[in-house]
């Protein structure tokens, strides 16, 4: 008798060590979830200000038609913003699949918003060439820099848009509103 209440309170020992271990790996899981969610959700606002930083640079059609350096240095300050923008992307989709379930989707959802952002993006860059080369031809009309910029700005005030209902949808997180200066062209 002694024997088997012995193997019994070893049983039920070891099923309530059993429990414990696995309601902690529960719990780590869990934590886990909730900082990889937390990390997103502030990679998600770190890239949002880094897109609002880049729809404030100014290039406007007076300073396209007067000031090639001046312009190009805006440009440039653009490029330069892109390639940190890009790396967020990256680090954003690698962080997201390692979040999620259906990790394919959500990347999927999330470079479909990007991707007019960067054709335009390239569109933009083709614009700055053509100036670069042909600032001092007399026919050349220096405001296309100028309405690429203005249409760059247009479409990343639609990204900021759609990245608010990626937040929401995906991570139910409300993004923080960067104040924008008004369009100008």
């Amino acid at each position: 008798m002694e024997i088997l209440a012995n193997v019994l309170s070893g049983l039920v020992g070891g099923a309530l060590a059993l429990v414990g271990v696995w309601m902690q790996n529960n719990k780590q899981d869990k934590d886990t979830q909730q900082e990889l969610k937390n990390n997103i959700v502030s990679l998600i606002d770190i890239h949002l200000y880094k897109i609002a930083q880049t729809r404030n640079i100014e290039l406007n059609k007076y300073k396209a038609m007067a000031n090639k350096q001046e312009s190009s240095e805006a440009f440039y300050d653009v490029k330069n913003n892109f390639e940190e923008i890009d790396d967020q992307i990256q680090e954003l989709m690698s962080l997201i699949r390692v979040y999620s379930n259906n990790s394919n989707d959500c990347v999927q959802d999330l470079l479909e918003r990007f991707q007019p952002l960067n054709q335009q993006l390239n569109r933009f860059t083709r614009a700055h060439s053509i100036y670069a080369n042909k600032f001092d031809d007399r026919n050349f009309d220096r405001e296309n820099l100028a309405k690429s910029k203005y249409k760059l700005d247009t479409e990343l005030k639609d990204y900021i848009d759609k990245m608010r209902d990626f937040s929401n949808n995906h991570f139910d997180h409300t993004i923080f509103e960067y104040p924008l200066k008004d369009l100008e062209y």
